[in-house]
């Protein structure tokens, strides 16, 4: 406890300043130890807020760094003369196909593809070589963010027919098809049907239908 005049040490057992010889009560006494000892507890909460700031912060950066270590797989995709060739450096294979149309995910994980044939293929960049067919007669398709949805247009029997594929199983939405598309996460699909309608579902539940008017110029006697 120090002396609010003289900034002299004071002893607790003295009512007098050794510096300055101003005399002190032992109230005032009390009263400063008080005001000394929660600044002491206020400086060391600064201290403490410092430390667990700093600590917050390094773990968020070491996050930071963590996160960007990771990269998609070692595969090198070029297309070459209508041949599109994947190599995976990590498992040791490749293959090559004649590919119409192809679309990725966005890690670069799901590679989907339509072949001339209109075989509709799924391969995943990650594992061993395992080329899947999804569906043929294919005529276009789409894909969500992470490649775990898509909906593809099928040709069967002159029908346009819509198509959603997910966890390896395909389920049939919609005939007379001629446009699809999905949302980031593959919840919500547009689709329009040859008879003029627009069509939009988010959750398998209808929530969208809007018919194109056809206006007839009716004609005088």
């Amino acid at each position: 406890m120090k002396c609010n005049q003289c900034g002299s040490v004071l002893d607790t057992n003295v009512s007098i300043c050794p510096g300055c010889r101003k005399e002190y009560s032992a109230f005032d006494m009390y009263e400063q130890g008080k005001k000394q000892k929660k600044s002491l507890y206020i400086k060391w909460a600064i201290v403490a807020c410092l430390a667990i700031a700093i600590a917050l912060a390094a773990a968020f950066l070491n996050s930071i760094l963590q996160s960007t270590k990771k990269k998609g797989p070692d595969v090198v995709v070029y297309k070459r003369g209508g041949t599109t060739y994947v190599y995976n450096l990590e498992h040791k294979w490749t293959f090559e196909e004649e590919i119409v149309l192809s679309k990725i995910s966005r890690d670069n994980k799901r590679l989907f593809y339509k072949t001339w044939e209109g075989s509709l293929k799924y391969i995943d960049l990650t594992a061993e070589k395992d080329i899947q067919t999804i569906d043929s007669s294919v005529i276009n398709f789409v894909i969500s963010e992470n490649g775990d949805v898509v909906y593809y247009i099928k040709r069967d029997l002159d029908v346009n027919q819509l198509f959603k594929w997910t966890k390896g199983k395909s389920s049939h939405v919609a005939d007379e098809v001629d446009f699809v598309a999905t949302s980031r996460d593959g919840k919500s699909v547009l689709y329009a049907t040859s008879n003029n309608k627009m069509y939009l579902y988010i959750n398998g539940k209808k929530a969208f239908e809007e018919r194109k008017n056809l206006h007839k110029t009716a004609q005088g006697p």
